[in-house]
């Protein structure tokens, strides 16, 4: 069974936040957009330094995109599956 990437999308009075959570991990990281158009999270690499993981939000190329998602179905949060750059996770059912 294939465990997801998963992106919440949130809509509140600072605009459009958008968090990641990962299979096995609690936490929830923060999603941005570069100026080339990339999703990503910031991760620490193992020698200690800052890196940037890449996601790849299929059909949202852009936050306006998800907006308008959002205004169709008239909600202000919603939950966007996406994929990861490299990795592929598989939840066990042991």
């Amino acid at each position: 069974m294939a465990a997801f990437v998963l992106i919440h999308a949130e809509l509140g009075l600072g605009g459009l936040i958008l968090l990641v959570t990962l299979p096995g991990q609690k936490r929830y990281r923060k999603v941005y957009q570069a100026k080339s158009g990339y999703w990503y999270y910031n991760i620490t690499g193992q020698d200690g330094r800052a890196e940037r993981q890449v996601l790849y939000l299929e059909g949202y190329p852009s936050k306006e995109k998800i907006l308008e998602h959002m205004k169709r179905l008239r909600t202000d949060y919603c939950i966007l599956r996406c994929e990861m750059e490299g990795k592929q996770y598989e939840k066990r059912c042991d």
